[in-house]
């Protein structure tokens, strides 16, 4: 089973239950993503810079990772500096944008 990496528990730090065998399946599909493989470095290079552009093969997690990424770091900034019935009001968004796929619409 999935311990939570900042914890080291089996349970969901987001909801408090014990991750599902469903949950574990899916993560071991993340894990073989090239992006997985990058995700500190691609974090660290997030809170150095205001803005990435990241570039790799079809398939590699990019538009579906990536911003789960940033998301749960959001998220975890958050838990360090905001109280927790504050944090439940606050609201976070995350933008993917796929330019090759505005421009194919555009020519066409």
């Amino acid at each position: 089973m999935f311990a939570d990496q900042a914890s080291g528990s089996i349970f969901n730090r987001w909801n408090g239950k014990p991750y599902s065998q469903k949950f574990q399946d899916i993560l071991d599909k993340r894990n073989i993503l090239s992006v997985w493989k990058h995700k500190e470095e691609i974090l660290d290079a997030l809170k150095k810079n205001q803005v990435l552009v990241l570039v790799d093969e079809t398939g590699s997690g990019k538009t579906t990772q990536i911003p789960q990424f940033v998301l749960e770091m959001m998220m975890m900034m958050m838990m360090e500096t905001t109280p927790s019935d504050d944090m439940r009001r606050k609201k976070v968004m995350v933008g993917c944008t796929q330019p090759r796929r505005v421009a194919e619409i555009s020519v066409s």
